[in-house]
């Protein structure tokens, strides 16, 4: 693997152009599934899958940063955000792998860029690592690696125990209210609009995630492979970063010492080039950073 590079720091977030497409509706396994779209149908095809919580709109900063060479695709996975009613299925990694590349069969599309965020990075692995066929690249910001990391401290068998309360009349509005609680002190967005059924399909996707599974997939992919982190992230420790690139074979390593774990945000533009680098120019190769389309540092905002 070669040397982490560090980029220099681009424009701020907040002066970033942002995006907030009107959703599209596809079918997939006999019900609508809301996606978002943007760029060049012609151009190479990326698949950006949230986390969890997340939806879209966690790309809004990283996704204006893509469209000028990409055609962008996000998803809301199912049981998350606009996509709340639709059957959960399969919660582990591989079983949303699957969901995503029905996905990309149902608009017709064939080989795939995935950009996966933090726990989105699970069904990215699974998918290049089962399907390689179908994977041209994966992009991996802020991700799970082969071990528990800060934000998922608690054991399979307590997200279980908690999926399972959550569907109880009478205890889900209080779990759900003190879930909401807990969701606002790690900082999370918007919390006020999950209800019971969203903290539970959270519970179940983290419930189904085996650390061990994860090690084996992670040492079968085989296609070209990127993992963006940054030093003060307050959920997934550096060293499960660092281990996460060594063992993806031919990773680059992009590595920051400030952008915490919304590396979509806080380091889109930087982030945004890198991905454009190795996918707008032709299809994807693992080339050493210095080799790539530079990493021109923005001007300083002021």
């Amino acid at each position: 693997m070669p040397e982490p590079a560090t980029p220099d720091p681009g424009p701020l977030a907040e002066s970033l152009p942002t995006s907030d497409p009107p959703y599209r509706s596809v079918s997939v396994r006999g019900k609508a599934v809301a996606y978002t779209e943007e760029g060049d149908p012609a151009a190479p095809p990326i698949v950006l899958l949230h986390g969890v919580p997340g939806s879209v709109r966690d790309f809004r900063y990283l996704a204006p940063q893509l469209s000028s060479a990409l055609r962008v695709f996000r998803l809301e996975l199912p049981g998350f955000a606009a996509n709340l009613t639709v059957p959960l299925g399969d919660p582990s990694p591989e079983g949303r792998a699957r969901f995503v590349l029905e996905f990309a069969d149902a608009l017709g599309l064939g080989c795939i860029a995935l950009l996966g965020h933090s726990m989105g990075g699970g069904p990215a692995i699974a998918a290049a690592s089962l399907h390689p066929e179908r994977v041209s690249g994966i992009f991996l910001l802020a991700s799970l690696g082969t071990r528990r990391h800060r934000g998922v401290r608690r054991s399979r068998r307590f997200f279980r125990v908690a999926a399972g309360l959550l569907a109880v009349p009478g205890l889900r509005g209080w779990l759900a209210h003190k879930a909401r609680e807990a969701y606002r002190r790690l900082g999370f967005p918007r919390v006020e609009e999950f209800d019971a059924r969203a903290f539970r399909a959270h519970a179940l996707v983290l419930a189904a995630v085996d650390f061990d599974d994860m090690a084996r997939l992670i040492d079968a992919v085989k296609c070209p492979a990127l993992v963006a982190y940054a030093c003060d992230d307050k959920f997934v420790e550096t060293p499960i970063s660092e281990e996460l690139a060594r063992r993806l074979p031919g990773a680059e390593a992009l590595r920051f010492e400030t952008g915490g774990h919304q590396l979509q945000k806080n380091r889109a533009a930087e982030i945004g080039r890198a991905v454009v680098a190795r996918l707008g120019g032709g299809p994807v190769g693992v080339r050493p950073l210095a080799a790539s389309a530079p990493l021109v540092s923005d001007p300083p905002v002021q």
